[in-house]
């Protein structure tokens, strides 16, 4: 199958890396690629229940976002087609919502080692992006 879109799921693991290389091989230099990180400190940060969203926490939240969004950029410098994005919210809700939102044709994503407890308790970006994309997954290790 030639793909033309192809979205990577990017949280800097070693997975994510690897990840993004099979997307690269598989692109061919043809098909476009975007690297998705997801912030994480957006969505658990409002959702505490007693933390104040004061001016100094907007900044440091606009900070990190700034500074992925350099790291995406420089990541995909080197990959034709290649282009970074960041968004907020709940990893899995938010990666899909983009994947169908973009029209991409394949999700690549890497796995994640949660322990036992943690995998029993709140599942892995990576299930639940496969269990609910309505494209193919790619979960690489």
């Amino acid at each position: 199958m030639i793909y033309r879109h192809l979205m990577v799921a990017y949280d800097g693991s070693e997975h994510a890396l690897r990840g993004l290389e099979q997307a690269r091989a598989l692109a061919g230099g043809k098909a476009a690629i975007d690297i998705v990180y997801v912030d994480p400190a957006e969505s658990e940060v409002l959702e505490e229940p007693l933390v104040f969203y004061t001016n100094d926490l907007e900044e440091r939240l606009d900070r990190d976002i700034r500074e992925q969004e350099a790291a995406l950029r420089k990541l995909a410098e080197d990959i034709p087609n290649a282009r970074g994005v960041v968004l907020g919210g709940h990893a899995a809700k938010s990666l899909l919502k983009y994947a169908e939102e973009t029209d991409v044709d394949l999700i690549v994503i890497g796995s994640r080692g949660l322990d036992g407890l943690r995998e029993l308790l709140l599942g892995s970006v990576s299930h639940n992006v496969a269990q609910h994309a309505k494209v193919p997954v790619l979960i690489v290790k």
